[in-house]
């Protein structure tokens, strides 16, 4: 049977381009199962059913039968946003695997092909990336324990099909609790127990490890509802099992760094069965639980029935988004959060300004607050720091806050609880909103916890920092050249009195082989949210305004957000064109190997104004500064002082 013409128009190749045969290497000898040993894990009958789908997409004229016994049972548009962007089809064989071709490009052309292989079992195999010629990008392929066996990780494929070596665990055991380091904690008035409802967390990561609930057994609390099993790994399949998004990790993330009051019970939701909500409920309520955050949602009212009645009846206040598609929730209900329960608030997301963020839902009579969840700093699957942005966040972030408000007042109900919060909110939103803004950051009453400011807030000039110089070989007899710093500590837990004192010693004995050194060095603390101890250009922008003080301004910080992550960078006047306001700044993070030599490092380039780096091993201004990199050239020390004159970020002694 020959296709369609509009199926053929759908997978004809891009004009003027060749469609040619993938080739791939395969072993010979005869066609195996699919059992998969650690050399091969995507199996010979695998190779060529991907090796046809391929070949097929990029023929016009192929029909409906392919080698092997396949054939094409179904077609479909795939679309996005309501908008086609290309054509997908299942092909069945008789031993009822499947394979799924999925063709992307505007009609007449071939942008992209992805394949996927489910195996007799109806378990997800293997998937590969196809490039606009059918050349196989990379791919991904399924471990399991046996032929009938769970999965136990998701390995990458390279473009020859062969392991990359990176692999994600598919649902890892919790770890165990003698190497978790922490003591069984039971429910307490100090400690409240907030439970997520979401895909999981991922709980291999010790900075969550040590905020998980535990119960008099050691046993970590919460439970999977989707798998039935007690490993509420972050992981859901929905829309791709090759892509499970990772959501809960970051929502998790949130709710501990704002409240470190909280013990977290983790659930993963019952996708499968959301009658299930039900056990959920009555499992978080022995479990001590006093919060729920549901990050989540749907338009199917029944699919909440049993949560909606179960919530009803429990003593546990209830935190639900408000969704990110825009939305009027009075219009368009969205559930659970257009259910009327007294002991649930919903929450949308707001700019720091408390204006309603692009994308987030709303409703006068449905949607209770307005929290900012925009650009929070989150760490997500596999320990990864990066920001999030949407109602699931403001959500987490109004969690945490309840909780350090329950954690003052553990007699509070719930009804009462959320009095208290909505009565905290101020009239901004509540155009859009029942109860309006609450700006969280600085809200004077959080409860057990300190609050956190929407800006970088410097604290006065702590005092002028004394300096020891050692001694240096080979210093420039000319005179002498000093300049005045700022060391703005934007992460002072990362940067204790010691630890900056030696960094500055160590940078200033360097200095001195040009006969360069510090006048005077004033030291500002600055109270900072996690998102500003965080290298990133919105952070340094925000730094650089509100920490005036001499130049060269040397920031100590946590970490950085960069894409290419360098422990210490500076900005001098050339690379500041764009960012004029940054100039003559020094950025270092806490993790900052040899931070001394690091800051000379820098300083070199700020005071010389030159981003150039030598490939002597000796030389201070190596790309990759060691134990080892500590020499300036007479030539180097010529231009530190020549160019840093000029700029009048040096001054000869005894100038002022």
């Amino acid at each position: 049977m020959n296709r369609s013409p509009s199926i053929q128009a759908a997978i004809r190749c891009v004009a003027g381009a060749a469609c040619w045969l993938l080739a791939i290497i395969l072993t010979t000898g005869p066609v195996t199962g699919v059992a998969q040993s650690e050399e091969s894990l995507v199996t010979i009958t695998e190779r060529e059913r991907i090796r046809e789908a391929l070949r097929w997409s990029c023929r016009s004229d192929a029909d409906d039968q392919m080698a092997g016994g396949g054939a094409v049972e179904s077609q479909k548009d795939l679309k996005r946003r309501n908008r086609k962007i290309g054509v997908g089809f299942t092909v069945g064989y008789p031993d009822d695997s499947e394979v799924v071709i999925e063709i992307f490009g505007p009609a007449g052309q071939i942008r992209r092909v992805h394949v996927s292989i489910t195996d007799m079992l109806g378990r997800p195999s293997v998937f590969v990336r196809a490039d606009q010629d059918c050349s196989i990008i990379s791919g991904r392929v399924f471990r399991y324990a046996t032929d009938a066996g769970a999965a136990f990780a998701l390995a990458g494929l390279d473009e020859n099909l062969t392991p990359t070596g990176v692999e994600e665990p598919v649902d890892p055991p919790f770890p165990a609790v003698n190497q978790s380091g922490f003591n069984p904690t039971e429910p307490d008035s100090n400690r409240i127990r907030v439970a997520l409802v979401d895909s999981g967390v991922d709980y291999r990561q010790r900075w969550l490890m040590a905020r998980l609930a535990r119960g008099k057994d050691g046993r970590f609390a919460g439970y999977d509802f989707w798998d039935n099993d007690d490993r509420p790994f972050d992981s859901n399949p929905a829309r791709s099992a090759f892509f499970p998004a990772r959501h809960g990790t970051r929502v998790a993330s949130v709710i501990v760094n704002e409240s470190p009051v909280t013990e977290l019970v983790p659930y993963r939701y019952p996708r499968s069965d959301m009658h299930r909500m039900e056990l959920l409920i009555d499992d978080a309520t022995k479990q001590g639980v006093r919060i729920m955050n549901l990050s989540l949602g749907s338009r199917d009212r029944e699919q909440w029935m049993a949560f909606e009645k179960a919530a009803a009846d429990s003593k546990i206040l209830y935190i639900v988004s408000a969704g990110n598609d825009g939305s009027d929730l009075d219009q368009m209900p969205l559930f659970p959060a257009s259910l009327e329960l007294e002991n649930m608030i919903v929450v949308t997301s707001a700019n720091d300004d408390g204006t309603l963020a692009r994308g987030s839902g709303f409703g006068k009579n449905t949607v209770d607050l307005l929290v900012a969840g925009e650009d929070r700093l989150t760490r997500a699957f596999g320990g990864v720091v990066t920001e999030s942005s949407g109602s699931s966040f403001a959500a987490a972030r109004l969690s945490a806050f309840a909780a350090c408000l329950l954690s003052n007042e553990p007699d509070l109900s719930p009804v009462a609880l959320k009095r208290r919060i909505l009565g905290l909110a101020s009239s901004i939103g509540v155009d859009v909103t029942a109860a309006g803004f609450l700006k969280l950051s600085t809200q004077h009453d959080r409860g057990a916890c300190k609050g956190i400011p929407d800006a970088p807030r410097p604290g006065p000039v702590s005092r002028t920092m004394e300096i020891s110089y050692g001694v240096m070989p080979s210093v420039v007899e000319t005179e002498r050249l000093e300049f005045s710093a700022t060391l703005v500590r934007v992460s002072p837990d990362d940067w204790p009195d010691e630890n900056t004192t030696t960094m500055l010693s160590e940078a200033a004995g360097l200095l001195s082989q040009c006969n360069v050194r510090f006048k005077s060095v004033e030291v500002i603390d600055v109270t900072a949210r996690l998102e500003d101890r965080q290298i990133s250009s919105a952070a340094m922008g925000r730094l650089v305004d509100a920490a005036e003080g001499a130049s060269p301004r040397i920031f100590l910080m946590h970490d950085t957000l960069q894409e290419i992550e360098f422990g210490a960078q500076a900005i001098g006047r050339s690379n500041a064109r764009r960012r004029p306001k940054l100039k003559d700044t020094i950025w270092i993070t806490g993790w900052t190997p040899h931070p001394g030599i690091a800051l000379a490092h820098e300083l070199v380039h700020v005071l010389a104004d030159s981003g150039l780096h030598k490939t002597q091993s000796d030389n201070l201004m190596n790309l990759e500064t060691s134990e080892t990199t500590r020499q300036l050239t007479q030539a180097q020390c010529g231009q530190v002082r020549n160019i840093g004159l000029g700029n009048r970020l040096l001054r000869r002694a005894g100038n002022h």
